[in-house]
Order: C-alpha cells, then structure tokens, then sequence
C-alpha cells in the first residue's frame, strides 16, 4: 500500500483494484488471488516477500485430525461395503488361513536359512586355514629354493655395482640414464624394482582370495 492507499501486489506488483480478487497472508501481505494460486503451485508455502509460512502449526494440527477423521470415515465405508457383499466372509476366511500359512512356512525357512549360513561361515573359516597353510608351505619352498638364492646374491651384486656406478657418475643416476632412448637400458633397472622383486611379486602370487 502507498501513501494514496491504492494496494499493490507483492508478485507481480501491480495495482489491486476492488473489483479484483485478492488473498490476503497471516503476514499482512497481500496478493491477486490468480498470483497466490500460481504462486504456491510451484513455489514453497511461504510469503513470496518475508518467507512467512503460509501454514502454521495450528493449521497443520487441524489438518492431521481432519485427515484422520477422513480416513476413517471412509474405511468404515468400504467395511459397510464389503460386509454387505455376498461371499466377502468366506472369501476373507480363506485369505487369512492363507497368510497364516505362508508366515509358518517362511519362518521355518528363515530358521534353516540362517542355520545354513552360520555352517557355510564356519567351514569357509576352516577352508581358509587349511588355505593359508598351504600357501604358506608353497612361499617357505620357493624362497628356499636354489633359484631364489641365486637371485638374491645376484641381485646384492648389482645394488653394489649400482652403488659403485652412481657414485662415480654423479649427479647422473642410472634411473636418469635409462631415460635415455641411445643407452638402450629398460627402464625396469632400478635398484628398487629388482632389490623388491620378491616380496612384492610374491604377494601377488600367494594372494587369498575367496570369492
């Protein structure tokens, strides 16, 4: 409202005239009633201008009671209804004695499921350490075998040559030199990569995995 008294709307901001509808908020903002209506379709339940909810607590309550009176009222209907409806009882009758049979049945499945389920942990539990044990039998041979004691001496020999190398080519290392296309050195050369290669290769050999 201006100074004239002449009452704006606060959505589209024009002029409300008397022969208009209009709806006024419990914030005292008022609205063309046509605005109000496409207004709270799409937008929240609140004021377009201060964020005033539309509907209060109190509002809600009544409406809760006014639902469940609803609700109610047409339950009782459909029971008039149906009980009204020739055969409906038998019918019900046969339905229950149904669902009573299905509930014993599937509880007596449900028993043997979970039974069957803690018998499955149990012997995957002992599968996995018979498992295990094996693994470990196959990691201890392998690691006591000949060519696992050639491959670590060799490899000791080429860290100290590789030691020996990069001190006298310093600040060049042989990880640098094997960027180098002309040297034809693979990049895999690295001190880590062959001082390492058992153990991480291993865990990659020996890995549990039940599915």
């Amino acid at each position: 409202m201006d100074l004239s008294g002449t009452i704006f709307c606060t959505l589209c901001q024009h002029s409300i005239d008397l022969a208009q509808k209009k709806t006024e908020l419990p914030c005292n903002h008022t609205l063309h009633t046509q605005c109000f209506l496409i207004y709270v379709s799409r937008a929240p339940l609140q004021c377009n201008l201060c964020r005033h909810p539309l509907i209060t607590e109190e509002v809600e309550d009544i409406g809760r009671v006014q639902f469940r009176e609803r609700e109610h009222e047409r339950r009782q209907e459909i029971y008039a209804e149906l009980m009204a409806t020739p055969g409906f009882i038998g019918d019900l009758k046969k339905l229950k004695k149904q669902i009573a049979t299905v509930r014993k049945v599937r509880s007596k499945f449900f028993k043997i499921g979970h039974s069957a389920k803690r018998h499955f942990a149990t012997e995957t539990l002992a599968m996995r350490g018979i498992l295990q044990r094996m693994i470990l039998e196959k990691k201890k041979a392998l690691m006591e075998s000949e060519e696992s004691a050639k491959m670590r001496y060799e490899g000791k020999v080429y860290a100290r040559i590789l030691r020996e190398f990069n001190t006298k080519y310093e600040p060049h290392t042989i990880n640098e030199i094997t960027s180098i296309p002309q040297f034809k050195i693979k990049r895999d050369a690295g001190y880590y990569w062959f001082s390492r290669f058992p153990k991480w290769k291993m865990r990659r050999w020996f890995s549990l995995r039940l599915l």
